[in-house]
């Protein structure tokens, strides 16, 4: 439940942040959401490691860990919500919805049996 509730609250996050950056700053919205999804990222991991969890010790080995799985799923993040917008024409919103649900469950399996288990090899 904690996953789902961290999960709605980097959503809305992103989001809105994207969407002041782009339509009230004039940001380019591939900037403004890379950025916004960057410091999430950041922040996502320490709430991930003490309250959604709660696992203690390793964290170098554990960070290691969350940063590589992180990049594939940033860049599959960053190209399908590039390709969504740029070429099929979605709004950049509505190309951040679907795309940040649709990698969620998939999040969550990864980082509870490859990054916070406490039996990590």
């Amino acid at each position: 439940m904690r996953f789902v509730l961290l999960g709605c609250l980097y959503y809305l996050y992103t989001t809105v942040s994207t969407y002041v950056l782009t339509e009230f700053l004039g940001i380019y919205y591939f900037l403004s959401y890379a950025v916004v999804y960057s410091v999430g990222v950041a922040l996502s991991f320490v709430f991930a490691f003490r309250w959604i969890f709660n696992v203690s010790g390793r964290l170098t080995d554990r960070l290691r860990r969350y940063l590589t799985y992180l990049l594939g799923f940033y860049v599959a993040n960053i190209a399908l919500v590039r390709f969504s917008t740029e070429f099929l024409g979605v709004h950049y919103i509505v190309s951040i919805t679907a795309v940040t649900v649709g990698l969620f469950v998939a999040k969550y399996f990864v980082y509870r049996d490859r990054v916070f288990n406490e039996t990590l090899p």
